[in-house]
């Protein structure tokens, strides 16, 4: 499951959904998490449950999310994208607040996302999204807003780092090959193209990478359920039970 952690300048960490006060250290944060996602599980799936055959525990993995959510449907698919941007966007909001002592009515609030494209360019990953803030006695005005994150992996922790965050025109038109060339044509970027890092090669998605996810969008739960259990027979075998249980976002970018 997707959250985010982020660190304060008192050195509190924060947790994206919110899963408590600010923790004192990453691995307080990651435990709140573990107790979130626990709390919002759906106790009626059989993996919650013992006593279930390692046959019917595949079956469901494959067809729920622990909170009962169907997997490849393309509403819960919409859905998630759409709460992770939001978590996503909320954590840089805060950040930028805190960068620059905006607080009570001169804070931002997050308002909506318009666009957001994920893109792979020198071997790095990188974020952007428009969206649009508000601000204290002037919530009736929104602006738009650019912002530009870069995916890091360092050694032991997976890091977000923000390389731009400004606000832009609807008119603005900055050229961003790895927007345009991934099917976000209507992505606004700052005129300047020295504001944002990625975007600037023409190049596509690394071998391995695909744009499009199949989706099983099913009417018939017990016919999609008797498919999966002739593809899972011989799940007993330690070794395919091992390559089933691998996690499903496990092999995406």
């Amino acid at each position: 499951m997707l959250y985010y952690i982020r660190v304060d300048y008192g050195g509190s960490f924060h947790t994206y959904p919110y899963a408590g006060v600010p923790f004192q250290s990453l691995d307080e944060a990651d435990k709140a998490m573990d107790r979130y996602f626990l709390q919002h599980r759906d106790l009626k799936l059989l993996m919650h449950q013992g006593g279930v055959s390692s046959l019917e525990m595949a079956i469901e993995a494959a067809l729920y999310w622990p909170d009962g959510a169907r997997k490849r449907s393309k509403s819960d698919h919409a859905e998630r994208a759409r709460n992770g941007t939001r978590r996503l966007l909320q954590a840089l909001v805060d950040k930028h607040n805190e960068d620059h002592s905006l607080w009570g009515d001169f804070a931002y609030e997050l308002k909506d996302v318009v666009e957001c494209k994920v893109f792979s360019e020198k071997r790095g990953w990188y974020y952007h999204l428009n969206f649009t803030l508000t601000k204290g006695a002037d919530r009736g005005i929104e602006d738009l807003f650019f912002v530009e994150v870069k995916y890091v992996r360092p050694v032991k922790q997976e890091e977000l780092s923000v390389s731009c965050f400004c606000m832009i025109k609807p008119t603005d038109h900055g050229h961003c090959y790895g927007c345009t060339n991934n099917g976000s044509v209507n992505m606004k970027h700052p005129n300047s193209a020295d504001e944002y890092t990625g975007g600037h090669l023409n190049v596509g998605m690394p071998f391995g990478c695909y744009s499009d996810w199949s989706y099983w969008d099913y009417n018939d739960l017990e016919a999609k359920k008797k498919e999966l259990r002739d593809a899972f027979t011989g799940v007993d075998d330690p070794e395919v039970k091992e390559v089933s249980t691998v996690p499903p976002n496990a092999f995406l970018p």
